[in-house]
């Protein structure tokens, strides 16, 4: 069977081993993950997770805690649009979409005629990690009640009527598409950096903190390591290659031992297009045409036979 392969649909395993996903889905469980957090819960001296102390047995270390209640009541099932909160909990927004990460910018209006995301919180809100702050502003590894979020802003709301509170008039459906458009669209993708702090009973994000930052699809980076000055980075804005601008559909994020934020992209290709007489122009450079769409023979069978790829 043919198929042409759709936006996510890229497959990196073409070999007969097991998916990652496989793997883990034999050595984990819900319930066995659940347990498993019980346990750091409790030798952390945690008080998150509360009313899951009953003993039960498991592993070969012998009396475990067991994990079939979390300590609270669970919400009923629905298919409304809202966010579901147990009984005796409760649920704030923090940091939302268009909110001031400077002193001077105007609260958001969500309308379409805000401007100046490079100084706002972006869109779609993904991966997230938290850096504590003590009392001073002072890196803490203990100190929750005081810190800086990074959050990425994976991509833009693409439906057209949810497209009014990023254009006025909902953006435009042909191309090329309006300067001022992309532009802002560009501001809304990359990352924040936001300093949160409690009171005690709510959160709120500090709209003139110092430690504010975003980084957007236009932000200059420095190149380091082995790629710095390869010919395979040069580009019209780094004929060097020791630059590069921007960050796109940023999804997962990790925090290293050593406390900086790493964040990962996907599925960034798909905003890039060229034209259809594009490769004849360039006499068909084997690595412009890489960048073309591809029909995999046997794509959608199971059991994956071997994969036939040409350029659609």
């Amino acid at each position: 069977m043919a198929g042409r392969l759709l936006f996510n649909d890229e497959n990196s395993n073409t070999s007969a081993n097991p998916h990652f996903e496989e793997v883990l889905g034999n050595r984990l469980s819900r319930r066995s993950l659940f347990r498993g957090a019980g346990l750091t819960a409790t030798a952390l001296g945690a008080t998150a997770v509360t009313g899951c102390a009953t003993t039960g047995s498991g592993g070969s270390g012998g009396s475990v805690a067991s994990v079939d209640r979390l300590g609270f009541k669970p919400v009923a099932k629905t298919t409304a649009d809202k966010v579901s909160i147990p009984e005796g909990y409760s649920a704030q927004v923090i940091y939302a979409l268009g909110d001031p990460l400077a002193a001077g910018v105007p609260a958001y209006k969500n309308d379409g005629t805000d401007t100046q995301f490079e100084q706002r919180a972006g869109d779609h809100h993904d991966g997230m990690e938290w850096f504590g702050l003590d009392a001073s502003g002072k890196p803490s590894a203990s100190f929750n009640s005081r810190g800086i979020l990074g959050v990425n802003h994976e991509a833009t709301t693409d439906e057209k009527l949810a497209s009014f509170f990023i254009h006025a008039n909902g953006g435009a459906s042909t191309l090329p598409r309006p300067a001022a458009e992309v532009d802002k669209e560009l501001a809304i993708h990359g990352l924040s950096f936001v300093e949160v702090q409690s009171s005690g009973k709510q959160w709120a994000h500090k709209a003139a903190s110092p430690f504010n930052r975003r980084i957007t699809a236009m932000t200059t980076a420095a190149i380091h390591g082995p790629a710095r000055g390869s010919e395979h980075l040069v580009t019209k804005f780094s004929p060097d290659a020791t630059l590069c601008r921007g960050t796109l559909n940023n999804c997962g994020t990790g925090k290293t031992p050593w406390g900086s934020f790493v964040s990962g992209e996907e599925n960034w290709y798909g905003y890039f297009s060229r034209d259809a007489k594009d490769d004849d122009a360039r006499k068909k450079d084997k690595q412009v045409q890489g960048l073309g769409w591809w029909t995999c023979a046997n794509a959608l069978k199971w059991p994956a036979p071997p994969l036939t790829c040409r350029p659609s």
